[in-house]
């Protein structure tokens, strides 16, 4: 859920979005993690987004995952362990809409989010 991190239609990280992303930059940084790569995925509920800034839920979902990595990096995260996704709404956790087709605002909710994925790399042999 992307609530802590973005006030709804927005892509400007919250202090507490910033404050979250900092104490997980530690477990980011470990020894554990060092041989694998960052994603940030930005996702959005069905709503439909059309501003000036956003024209879209692509473009919303992008700048998200996009604040999330610049934070990261000012954090001391290096920019090439890390990248940025926008799914928009095509990966919903969960259905935005009961079998009735009215919205369910708690689902809607969960799919706001932002994913932060780990991959390993793997060593070319």
């Amino acid at each position: 859920n992307s609530a802590p991190f973005f006030p709804k239609g927005a892509a400007t990280l919250s202090e507490e979005g910033v404050k979250i992303l900092a104490e997980l930059e530690p477990s980011l940084m470990s020894e554990t993690y060092s041989n694998h790569t960052i994603s940030v995925e930005g996702h959005t509920d069905n709503i439909p987004i059309k501003t000036a800034q956003f024209p879209s839920n692509w473009e919303l979902s992008t700048a998200r995952a996009a604040s999330v990595v610049r934070t990261l990096i000012d954090l001391g995260v290096p920019a090439n362990r890390l990248r940025a996704v926008g799914f928009a709404d095509s990966q919903p956790k969960v259905p935005n809409k009961g079998a009735d087709g009215k919205d369910i605002p708690d689902n809607q909710a969960q799919n706001r989010r932002v994913v932060i994925r780990l991959e390993k790399i793997e060593k070319a042999k």
